[in-house]
């Protein structure tokens, strides 16, 4: 075998060695803690006696109750091994039907609309709700159904719920 390509082909294992160990260190040293609780002052919240969002050292916010951070190694395993259901989800052609939402929002009717994954806009007597909004395309997740993003769509939202600490949120 060539020099050149050896050279190569040993700093490319190289690379991947110091990536990978770069990697699992830091996952090692990466802790889900809350370190404060940050809030937005201008904000109103129904609670007067709400301590805020807590977040840890890194700023991300940190769920108070289950505290998680996924580590390298567990994303690899999960999407690594073997899914049971895997047959089944790719025979499963069903899928519901896609409308174009710039209608309910040019509206002022009070309604529900999914935007997909877990995330609604609620419109109830004048007032707005947004909950677990996803914009964009988050790693890892397979969408079936493309819906469309009309956050730019959205006139006003006066409340914005999260119900759950998912990395995708």
């Amino acid at each position: 075998m060539k020099k050149w390509l050896v050279r190569i082909f040993l700093g490319l294992i190289s690379t991947v060695v110091i990536v990978l160990t770069t990697v699992f260190v830091l996952d090692a040293v990466d802790k889900a803690v809350i370190e404060k609780y940050v809030k937005n002052e201008n904000l109103k919240t129904l609670k007067a006696d709400w301590k805020s969002v807590p977040v840890d050292e890194k700023g991300r916010f940190v769920n108070h109750e289950f505290p998680f951070i996924s580590k390298t190694i567990e994303v690899l395993k999960w999407q690594l091994s073997p899914n049971p259901f895997k047959e089944e989800k790719q025979n499963d052609t069903a899928r519901l039907e896609v409308k174009d939402p710039t209608e309910f929002f040019n509206s002022e009717k009070d309604g529900i609309l999914w935007l997909g994954h877990a995330s609604f806009f609620i419109r109830l007597a004048e007032k707005t709700i947004v909950i677990d909004p996803v914009f964009g395309n988050p790693s890892f997740i397979n969408k079936y159904v493309d819906v469309p993003n009309p956050i730019e769509k959205m006139k006003r939202v006066d409340y914005v719920l999260l119900s759950h600490d998912h990395r995708d949120h």
